[in-house]
């Protein structure tokens, strides 16, 4: 009789079915692990890496059988962890510098693209960011955006403004935002914002940029922030 006790991803045989119902190759823990939306996540972004290169998508299984499986789901974590702002062109820095996927995670290369990003990013492109974030935080926070800093804590402002997913640009003129610091925060997590964002560098900033400030607070204006 034909033993149909094999594994579908390591083709490994068994005669006893309990042990094969305990089996779990490596293959297949990858596989399960891709089933998960951390997994998912690594396998669009495993293709987004390859479509930056010029090469073609790729499906599941060659995902799953790449050497670089590992790194995508670590870089997966590790970029919701550090809420990276723009992931595509964090890909596209790490392209353009030859950085395999097995670095992306490591701390020195997140600061490199940070100091990437403050240089290279036009105010445009953050305060792009800064919408988008304010966005999906009132989407999270289940409210209408203009509502947004009475519904979310200073800790969660001081994440975002680390991750360059908020910008100084968007917020010091932005009126609501500047009630929020007055009216929300404690003595300790001033001191923790004045230790991100020198002001009188951005006051510098802001007077050496008039028509740009006026810009952003008629967009401040119609966000109702």
């Amino acid at each position: 009789m034909e033993n149909k006790l094999v594994c579908d991803f390591c083709d490994k045989q068994f005669k006893r079915e309990v042990n094969y119902l305990k089996h779990k190759c490596e293959q297949m823990k990858r596989y399960d692990l891709f089933k998960k939306p951390i997994g998912m996540i690594a396998y669009l972004t495993f293709n987004q890496w390859r479509k930056i290169q010029n090469y073609p998508s790729v499906n599941v299984e060659t995902f799953t059988s790449s050497r670089y499986f590992n790194a995508f789901i670590k870089f997966a974590e590790f970029s919701r962890q550090q809420q990276i702002p723009d992931k595509i062109g964090y890909i596209s820095l790490m392209v353009k510098k030859g950085l395999l996927p097995f670095h992306w995670s490591d701390a020195d290369v997140y600061d490199y693209y940070l100091e990437t990003f403050d240089a290279e990013y036009t105010v445009d492109n953050k305060i792009d960011i800064s919408i988008e974030t304010l966005q999906e935080l009132a989407h999270t926070s289940k409210c209408e955006l203009n509502e947004v800093f009475n519904n979310i804590t200073p800790i969660t402002v001081l994440k975002y403004i680390t991750a360059r997913k908020l910008s100084p640009w968007l917020l010091l003129p932005s009126k609501k935002f500047m009630d929020f610091m007055t009216y929300k925060t404690n003595k300790e997590e001033r001191l923790l914002f004045s230790t991100l964002i020198d002001v009188s560098l951005w006051k510098k900033h802001f007077v050496e940029n008039p028509e740009k400030v006026n810009e952003i607070k008629n967009i401040n204006k119609q966000l109702g922030i």
